[in-house]
């Protein structure tokens, strides 16, 4: 009865992003929330678009906005719902999908750099 209810009901619902950020005094924010300087991680759905911003005074802000797509598991839910039909519930579920991108690298254009080349 469990497997009734697709490959990928049984994937987390969350999955970890890592940001590194340069100056490593850059504040990174996830999804709006200050999760640290320099370097940042967390558990963000793995289902929703996620948005990333990396500041520091004199720099200038960037923003990386990070889809999703389906996964393996996702995959296996639609070949298996093509023969029972119910498997095509875990397509409902977060874990049918992955983040486009979980280990993300920032360097900031600052303001002291963008002058010493001039």
């Amino acid at each position: 009865m469990i497997l009734l209810g697709g490959c990928s009901t049984f994937n987390p619902k969350v999955q970890n992003l890592t940001v590194s950020a340069q100056p490593e005094t850059a504040e990174i924010f996830i999804n709006g929330n200050l999760k640290g300087t320099g370097n940042a991680s967390a558990d963000v759905p793995r289902d929703q678009a996620v948005s990333v911003v990396v500041s520091d005074k004199n720099c200038q802000t960037v923003h990386r906005a990070i889809g999703h797509h389906m996964n393996s598991s996702g995959q296996w839910d639609v070949v298996g719902g093509a023969f029972f039909l119910v498997p095509w519930i875990g397509l409902a579920d977060a874990g049918s999908r992955d983040l486009d991108q979980t280990d993300i690298q920032i360097t900031l254009p600052c303001e002291d750099k963008i002058t010493k080349e001039n």
